[in-house]
C-alpha cells in the first residue's frame, strides 16, 4: 500500500492509499485519478518509510502544471 499524504494549509491532511505492486504502478493511478493543481509537494510513503515525493512541474508546451515523480535515496 502507498500512501500520497499532503498536509494543507487549513489544517486537513489530503490522503490517498493506493494498493499497487510497485510504486510508479501507484504514482500513474495518483496522476489519473487524484492529482489536482492546487496540491504542492506531496509525500509518498511505503511501509512506514517515506520513498518518494510528488512535485508539480510546469510543462513548457501547456502552461499547466503536472505531477513528477522523484525517489528519495537514503
Amino acid at each position: 500500500m502507498f500512501h500520497f499524504i499532503f498536509p494543507r494549509s487549513n489544517g486537513t491532511v489530503f490522503h490517498i492509499a493506493i494498493g499497487a505492486a510497485d510504486v510508479n504502478a501507484a504514482f500513474e493511478q495518483f496522476a489519473r485519478d487524484w492529482w489536482t493543481s492546487d496540491l504542492g509537494a506531496v509525500g509518498v510513503w511505503h511501509n512506514a518509510a517515506l520513498v518518494c515525493r510528488v512535485l508539480p512541474i510546469m510543462q513548457q508546451q501547456t502552461g499547466e502544471l503536472e505531477p513528477f515523480i522523484q525517489e528519495l535515496k537514503p
